[in-house]
Parts: C-alpha cells; structure tokens; sequence
C-alpha cells in the first residue's frame, strides 16, 4: 500500500506543478506501468516463486503488470499493442543494462593511456548494441493487437488483478 501511495503522491505534486501533465502520453503511460508493477508484477512474480528462478520471473512478471495496466492507453491512442515486449523484455533488459554498465566502465578507463584498454571497450559496447539493434529489428516484426473493440476485454482488468492477488497472498 505504501508503494502505491508514493507514488500517488509523486504524481500529485507533478500534477500541482504542471496540471496539463495528466493528458500527456508520458505522464499516463510512465505512472500506469508503475501500478501496473505494483498492482498486478509483484503479486505475480510472488505466484511464480515456485515455478520460475528469480532471473526470469521478476521481469516476467514486471512486465506482463505493465503492459496489461497500459494496454488499455495504447490501444486507445495508437489503435494497437504489441504483446511480444514481454519476451522482448526478457532478453534486451539484461543486454541494454549490460550495455550501460559498460558504457560507464569506458568512460571511467578512457582515461588510461594504454590504447587496448580502450579498444576492448569500444569493441564490446559495438557488439553489445549490435546484438540490441537485431533483436529490435527481429522483434520490430511480431504482429500487434489492434482494434479498439479490444478494450471491452481490459474491462476485465481488475478480476485480473483480484486473482493474482488472490492467488499470491501477498499483502500490497
């Protein structure tokens, strides 16, 4: 409960700092994936505890939560979703954080005279976003859900939400 309270309360004060922030796509697609995180990842990832190793069900879990919470926004505006950023996400956050790891690291030795230092980083950021860039490129070709007649089925969100919880246990 406390995490959904911050962040109500983070979007307050954005909201009496800027009151148009609310009809922006940003605003509503950053805050709803947070609550869907809370509401329906973290339940879900408590669920899969006996099935998946921690490696694989937290960002499972964290974004099913958000792309089933957001769906309703995408499909309004943009007329389609793409359910294959679930798998997506499995594979390109280890890699785009691995990618920022390595980043920081060569800026950090870029600094040291010795040219090979420099080169192995710069070599390995290159094959890193090299494998980022493909696996967008392959996953830029699944199909999308569209229509907006789907979003009578995100009516069904929260017995979705009661259920995980439910079958969870876990006390938000």
């Amino acid at each position: 409960f406390r995490r959904v309270l911050f962040r109500s309360l983070a979007a307050a004060v954005i909201l009496l700092i800027e009151p148009f922030s609310l009809f922006e796509l940003s605003f509503q697609l950053s805050f709803l994936s947070l609550l869907g995180i809370i509401l329906i990842g973290t339940p879900l990832a408590g669920w899969a505890a006996a099935y998946l190793p921690g490696f694989i069900r937290f960002p499972l879990a964290y974004s099913v939560g958000a792309q089933l919470i957001t769906a309703p926004v995408l499909l309004y505006t943009f007329g389609s979703v793409y359910p294959i950023g679930i798998p997506a996400a499995l594979l390109l956050i280890p890699l785009i954080s691995l990618f920022i790891w390595f980043g920081i690291i060569y800026l950090m030795v870029s600094w040291i005279p010795l040219y090979f230092v420099g080169q192995v980083f710069a070599f390995s950021l290159h094959f890193i976003y090299r494998i980022i860039s493909g696996l967008t490129a392959l996953f830029s070709q699944a199909p999308a859900v569209t229509g907006s007649g789907h979003i009578l089925l995100w009516l069904l969100l929260p017995a979705v939400v009661l259920l995980i919880r439910r079958l969870s246990k876990i006390e938000l």
